[in-house]
């Protein structure tokens, strides 16, 4: 496989930037278009997660990677997350969450916590050292997230409280815990998640997964990019296949698995490298 392709937006609402406010805008798909070059992987397609685990959402969401020897584990049942020193067998409690991820630089937590039966997935931010908790409600029902590489910036998809169904995609800016969102979807039968940011800190890749278990013609699994003071744009437009587990290469670069999501006999997916023919252009 190995072609120039034009994947146009045609799905997703843009908002206004950088602000929680949303104000639909109606996509324009020549502007939207993201032209790439997909080809098959090869072994030296190597993802930058694969190479630092911190740069890349954890193999268990219960037990991830921190820098050296450190690691943060869910404890069954409270739930809690535990600092463990694999070196040492040191352990401390941190405070009650789960799906912990550890920022780059070591410094902060990023995890689910509970706060009522009404609100039982908000993003938290957790100091390491200290385990002050700053909570992010603003964001909504979490469901997915990750660091820039440089900790500056969570990547996240929600549904706001105040909808009765819209996925909001954006960033924060951990500094000043201010939510930026760049793009929402009213759409009942999507979700969003997979957020992989690149090298740069400067964009990430998300999932967008659009099902109705009674009618097939309604599915899709698409890649989208999304630059932190641009607009968003799809990188993949094919109703066959379902791409999944998305990662950067370098900042250019992004591999991905496909698989023909109706044939279960397909075997095992294929891999495949979305090279970034330009950038997404500024609203």
């Amino acid at each position: 496989m190995n072609k120039w392709a034009t994947a146009t937006s045609i799905v997703v609402a843009f908002v206004g930037w950088p602000c929680l406010a949303v104000e639909a805008v109606r996509p324009n798909v020549s502007r939207d278009s993201c032209v790439v070059l997909i080809r098959e992987a090869t072994s030296g397609d190597i993802l930058i997660r694969e190479r630092n685990p911190l740069l890349g959402a954890p193999e268990n969401a219960n037990n991830a990677p921190g820098p050296g020897s450190l690691r943060a584990v869910v404890q069954a049942g409270s739930p809690s997350i535990l600092i463990v020193d694999t070196a040492t067998a040191a352990t401390r409690r941190l405070c009650s969450g789960s799906s912990p991820r550890f920022s780059p630089d070591g410094r902060w937590i990023a995890c689910n916590r509970r706060v009522s039966r009404a609100r039982p997935w908000v993003l938290a931010l957790v100091d390491v050292r200290t385990g002050s908790v700053r909570m992010l409600e603003r964001v909504g029902h979490i469901e997915d997230y990750a660091w820039s590489p440089d900790s500056k910036r969570l990547a996240f998809t929600s549904m706001p409280y105040d909808s009765n169904y819209r996925w909001d995609i954006g960033w924060i800016d951990v500094a000043g815990v201010s939510p930026h969102v760049l793009a929402s979807d009213t759409d009942r039968y999507v979700e969003y998640y997979d957020c992989e940011w690149s090298p740069d800190s400067r964009r990430f890749v998300v999932s967008r997964h659009r099902e109705y278990e009674h009618d097939d013609s309604v599915y899709a699994h698409d890649l989208w990019l999304f630059d932190v003071d641009g607009r968003p744009c799809r990188l993949t437009h094919t109703p066959d296949l379902e791409e999944s587990f998305p990662g950067w290469i370098d900042d250019h670069d992004i591999r991905y698995e496909g698989s023909d999501w109706k044939d279960e006999d397909s075997g095992e997916p294929s891999r495949y490298v979305i090279e970034l023919g330009r950038t997404p252009t500024r609203r």
